[in-house]
């Protein structure tokens, strides 16, 4: 039962409460209507409660401020002081984010053998908030925003901050323009930041928003940009502070909202263009079109640029089958593209999921030539269904195979070693992210700087090439086993699932191998290293995993030197 509205209803009316402030009697307008009695033996607390009072079943905001009268002070004040048929008259705003709830309170003291205090309450509104106090706010729109000059629909908001900064007020364009429904007040809330519900009167679109109006609240933009879809249309809100505190704290933001579909579709008419103006003229661009209106989903039109990259064979005139696109695709590496899959993609524009792609990349086998080429593609769809699927979209292609094969081998480059071909320091701690257990060898030429003294630096670089070789030819003899070079004379081998067993047969190998390469060796150079090692597990730390190798190896040249 809806407490509230009766007493709202009867407006005026009265109670008696005792000492201890329980209800011992109320007026007899309250006892003949639907609460009846129901306010007997109640504490006066409880009656200036959301239960009673201020409707507890109306959604309100969660920071919503409770009731506070000052009602003890008040009462001990009338009984200390006996006050004879006096009335403390006291206005009352209660404030409740949404609405208002307004009334009289007179409190008068009773005197007799057992003083009781008779209260009226008088004029129990609830109102919604002043529109008109924000109607005055509105005004500043002719200055502050110059499109309201030009344009007779401008939704129009106000955030007040001293209110609520999750609530909106705004004019009666705003639930127009955003299909959501009218409200009596004009209030509506804005979706929190961290929720990803959203309620039929939820009037924010995207998280991205609020990272703005952020910058706004602080003074680091001066005004806030934004663009919704909603449904087939497209709107843009543009908001400013329009109140500050003396602090320099933001108390009232201000912004109006309009329709910019026409504006849209004809920037993107003027995209599309451009971008047929631009293959026409450059002659290295393909151009591919879909028209449902005209063809189904397996069927498309595209220039013979586009279908000599892709070795396509056209069905009738310059029409082609989507199946022979798809046969030529190839799965492209992960680290070029984080794209879904072209299927899923064009299954998405069809839909209409997706409005278009922006610099795809494809990996495409020439059906004809049967070479493997990049292409990097961009598409737009041009109109809808009402039902929001694509009716017609298109775009381009453009060659990208030499650009992409420079940057796999530059990338390439980054993670192998120039001399020996082996991976390098990168590389290595690369892998041991995605490797599981095993044992990482490291190895140290022995009296290397001799060598270079002695021999020079080319003989240098070719016994490091020779061990390199040993090493390699050597991991070859097993499986998961993988060879670096980290820096000059240092290299690491990493065996996967392997023991200390491993290690050992390992370098007795390594060294058989050495001593066989040098046997073409003129000079009197004496090849050999030094060898520690360290385990591994899946998640530990790369760097000590390294370094404990390395105090190995040191242990093991300083012992060959006792």
């Amino acid at each position: 039962m809806k407490y509230s509205s009766i007493l709202r209803r009867l407006k005026n009316y009265s109670i008696i409460i005792d000492k201890n402030q329980m209800i011992t009697s109320v007026s007899s307008n309250i006892s003949s209507s639907n609460i009846g009695n129901s306010l007997l033996s109640l504490h006066l607390r409880d009656l200036f409660s959301e239960k009673y009072m201020f409707d507890d079943v109306e959604p309100t905001p969660e920071n919503i401020s409770s009731l506070t009268l000052d009602l003890d002070n008040i009462l001990s004040s009338v009984f200390d002081n006996k006050y004879y048929h006096n009335h403390v008259i006291k206005k009352i705003m209660v404030n409740k984010e949404i609405f208002h709830y307004s009334f009289i309170i007179n409190i008068t003291l009773m005197d007799g053998v057992t003083p009781f205090i008779y209260i009226e309450i008088k004029n129990f509104e609830k109102l919604s908030v002043n529109a008109e106090f924000y109607e005055k706010y509105f005004d500043y729109f002719v200055d502050e925003f110059e499109l309201v000059q030009k344009m007779n629909k401008i939704g129009k908001f106000l955030i007040d901050f001293e209110k609520s900064k999750y609530l909106v007020y705004g004019n009666d364009v705003i639930p127009e323009l955003l299909h959501i429904d009218s409200t009596e007040d004009n209030l509506y809330v804005l979706n929190s930041r961290h929720s990803k519900t959203k309620n039929k009167n939820t009037i924010i679109r995207s998280q991205q928003f609020y990272a703005r109006s952020d910058m706004l609240i602080h003074g680091e933009i001066e005004v806030l940009h934004d663009e919704w879809q909603i449904g087939d249309r497209w709107l843009k809100l543009e908001a400013k502070v329009i109140q500050r505190s003396e602090m320099g704290e933001t108390k009232v933001i201000g912004g109006i909202v309009y329709d910019i579909t026409d504006y849209h579709k004809y920037r993107d008419l003027e995209h599309v263009h451009s971008i047929y103006e631009l293959a026409i003229t450059s002659g290295g661009i393909g151009i591919f079109h879909y028209n449902l209106d005209k063809h189904d989903n397996n069927i498309f039109e595209a220039n013979k640029i586009y279908a000599n990259m892709i070795g396509l064979d056209p069905i009738f005139e310059d029409f082609y089958s989507v199946d022979d696109f798809f046969k030529a695709q190839l799965v492209i590496e992960d680290e070029i593209t984080n794209y879904d899959d072209v299927k899923v993609q064009i299954g998405k524009l069809f839909s209409g999921e997706i409005t278009g792609t922006t610099d795809d990349i494809l990996k495409i086998k020439n059906l004809k030539t049967g070479e493997i080429r990049y292409l990097l593609s961009s598409s737009k769809i041009d109109s809808y269904y009402d039902d929001g699927t694509a009716k017609r979209f298109g775009g381009i292609i453009i060659d990208i195979t030499d650009r992409i094969n420079k940057e796999k081998n530059q990338r390439e480059f980054a993670y192998k070693d120039e001399l020996t071909s082996l991976g390098n320091n990168r590389l290595l701690h690369k892998d041991l992210q995605e490797r599981h257990s095993g044992i990482g060898l490291f190895f140290d030429l022995d009296n290397f700087k001799k060598i270079n003294d002695m021999f020079g630096h080319i003989k240098g670089d070719q016994m490091i090439q020779t061990f390199g070789k040993c090493l390699s030819k050597t991991a070859k003899e097993y499986e998961f086993v993988t060879v670096y070079r980290l820096y000059g004379d240092e290299f690491f081998v990493f065996g996967e699932y392997k023991n200390e067993n491993f290690a050992y047969e390992f370098e007795e190998k390594v060294t058989a191998c050495i001593a066989i390469e040098m046997e073409n060796v003129e000079e009197n150079i004496v090849l050999a290293a030094s060898m520690g090692h360290s385990y591994f597990e899946e998640g530990s730390n790369i760097d000590d995993f390294i370094k404990y190798a390395d105090y190995s190896m040191y242990k093991a040249k300083i012992k060959k030197k006792e």
